[in-house]
């Protein structure tokens, strides 16, 4: 059953008879293959094969459902154990400071599970190869893959599922980093000091400081409250072409709030180009609209790896404006996009040396993706020296071992035996 459509197409060739013949002749070249498959087409049957392909089909979705549990299956329980092991080791490592301060057991435990999500992000990468490693081992020591590869599914075509939830996994862990682990990382070292009679209120970030800020304004302060966002004893003053003073503010202190930067108990004082005095004013209460906000003075309380992806792109923003050299922090801030996709890199090892051989098959395997993990840090090391000292740019330092090892990776899976 064809619907006619042979019928009507011949009905719009017919239409078409009085197109100029420069295009008469392309058009009719065309229309005699169009017109053959059109003939030979049969819509029950297309929409039988379509219906054939959703319900049943080519993919090995059965073998992928047995993968994915049993991946998973070992996956969370190594992940588990490592987490357990360090939350161990931390606890113990504590506990003389606990001892030591009137801190209850309900304490004690916040403080510890608060650490759970850094252990995660900590022991991920290994977990992931440990899970793979195991998963493709044991199929591999049970003759189970020999049997899917009798069935003509390659390795990479099995494993397809793993390498997808890898990539997944990868750009999930750059959210789980900013946004979860370095907050609670943040909020459990304030609540160990506070509780070890460390108090954090009122802590001073930074003392004695002097930064050149936005619109060539120069800040100098005793101190700097980031609890209060607050510095004390603060000057403001700009200078010309010739370095001469042509504005300065001094105040008790300056509270930073949302209308702006409030300044208690100042003095303004300006001066013209050949530098004499115009003005000089005191107040009580007044407000500012300087550029720069709090974090701009801050002491590297955090390092760029314990920021969160705004911060850490605020304070290279800061570093640009103020002209202080950053190849470190930007090197390190791109590394909060690329350093995840480790998870993909150790998956790829693993899957490419599960088939190594069938003796201590899980021992190679692990032995092997090991030692291509160590490769991998070591060239990410090496890269993070050179882009520090400005010899590669930021983002190469960053990004290269992921560009290097990916291919390697696929190679791997490729040669193996299948």
């Amino acid at each position: 059953m064809r619907f006619n459509f042979y019928d009507l197409y011949c009905d719009f060739i017919n239409s078409l008879k009085n197109l100029p013949k420069r295009l008469k002749f392309n058009f009719l070249s065309f229309s005699a293959a169009f017109k053959a498959f059109i003939k030979n087409f049969n819509f029950i049957d297309f929409v039988k094969k379509l219906v054939r392909a959703i319900i049943r089909p080519r993919l090995p979705f059965t073998l992928y459902g047995m993968l994915f549990r049993s991946f998973l299956y070992w996956y969370v329980m190594i992940q588990g154990l490592f987490v357990v092991i360090l939350l161990i080791f931390d606890l113990f490592g504590k506990l003389d400071k606990y001892m030591s301060n009137p801190v209850s057991i309900l304490d004690i435990l916040a403080i510890t599970a608060l650490f759970i999500p850094k252990t995660i992000g900590l022991t991920i990468p290994v977990a992931i190869m440990f899970g793979v490693s195991m998963t493709l081992g044991t199929f591999y020591q049970n003759n189970e893959l020999i049997a899917i590869f009798t069935s003509r599914i390659s390795l990479f075509k099995f494993s397809f599922p793993i390498i997808i939830f890898n990539i997944l996994l990868s750009v999930a862990l750059i959210i789980f980093d900013s946004f979860v682990v370095i907050p609670t990382s943040r909020y459990r070292d304030d609540m160990f000091e506070r509780l070890t009679e460390k108090s954090a209120s009122g802590k001073t970030d930074n003392e004695k400081l002097t930064i050149r800020g936005k619109e060539d304004y120069f800040w100098n302060a005793d101190k700097f409250i980031s609890s209060k966002n607050m510095l004390e004893k603060v000057k403001v003053f700009k200078i010309d072409d010739d370095y001469r003073i042509i504005h300065r503010i001094d105040a008790e202190n300056a509270v930073f709030t949302k209308r702006g930067w409030l300044f208690h108990s100042g003095i303004i004082r300006e001066w013209d180009a050949t530098g004499d005095l115009t003005k000089e004013e005191k107040f009580q209460k007044r407000y500012f609209d300087y550029a720069e906000r709090p974090s701009a003075f801050k002491k590297a309380r955090y390092e760029i790896d314990n920021m969160t992806i705004p911060e850490a792109r605020e304070t290279i923003q800061l570093y640009k404006d103020i002209n202080i050299e950053h190849n470190k922090e930007l090197t390190n801030y791109y590394k909060k996009f690329s350093f995840p996709f480790t998870l993909f890199i150790v998956s790829l090892f693993a899957l490419g040396v599960s088939t190594l051989s069938r003796t201590n098959i899980l021992i190679l395997s692990l032995f092997f993706s090991i030692g291509l993990a160590v490769l991998y840090y070591v060239l990410q090391l090496i890269l993070d020296i050179l882009a520090s000292t400005g010899r590669v740019p930021p983002i190469v330092g960053a990004w290269l071992p992921i560009l290097v090892f990916i291919p390697l990776g696929i190679y791997l899976i490729q040669r193996a035996k299948s």
